[in-house]
């Protein structure tokens, strides 16, 4: 895992970045062998079963530094839970912000299109593959997917409720196992609901 230490800290802040798992896992009585349940913060999902939880330093590392970020933007970090995906593919990334006042999808694309713009100048991100307003179970959403310069690709949606920005971001280190792991991440937004 110590490969996804500095390049996944580097997306995530700049995926979460200015926007913006331990934590009631476990199997679903309910359902096939294959998918656990994520359950806290109002949150809840299907996600696959062989994805672990990052060690808890990494987390706290990483709540750290987007506590310091969204704090600019008159934001809190509410909860943060990382996970990776056996084969260590993949991580994924399920956050809760709460805004100081209600944030629209067009507040979130011009936030977003600015820092994109400035990640394309410094040479980080390459290509922009996604950056639009969308609906995931009702709920009105922001999708970003995007490529790095380091060969990786990280795809975000943001969840919005009143105040509430929900985030799930999937991220794999190298872009051509991305059509691998869709699916999963599929899964995990079709079977997503947010409880006020």
């Amino acid at each position: 895992m110590k490969n996804w230490k500095n390049p996944t800290i580097a997306l995530v802040v700049l995926v979460l970045g200015f926007a913006l798992f331990s934590t009631g896992c476990g199997k679903d009585e309910g359902s096939s062998k294959s998918s656990a349940t994520y359950q806290k913060a109002g949150i809840s999902f299907q996600y696959p079963i062989n994805w672990r939880s990052f060690r808890s330093e990494a987390v706290s590392g990483m709540r750290t530094q987007i506590t310091s970020e969204l704090r600019k933007f008159n934001r809190t970090l509410v909860s943060l839970d990382m996970y990776i995906s056996s084969d260590e593919e993949v991580a994924f990334f399920v956050s809760k912000v709460q805004a100081d006042n209600a944030l629209s999808a067009d507040d979130i694309l011009a936030e977003r299109r600015n820092v994109y713009e400035d990640a394309t100048r410094a040479g980080d991100v390459t290509r922009v593959n996604k950056l639009e307003r969308t609906t995931v179970n009702d709920l009105l959403a922001v999708v970003e997917d995007v490529e790095r310069s380091n060969g990786g690709r990280g795809h975000t949606v943001k969840l919005l409720k009143g105040r509430l920005i929900v985030e799930l971001s999937l991220i794999v280190n190298d872009k051509s196992k991305y059509d691998k792991h869709v699916g999963e991440y599929e899964q995990i937004l079709a079977t997503m609901k947010v409880q006020d």
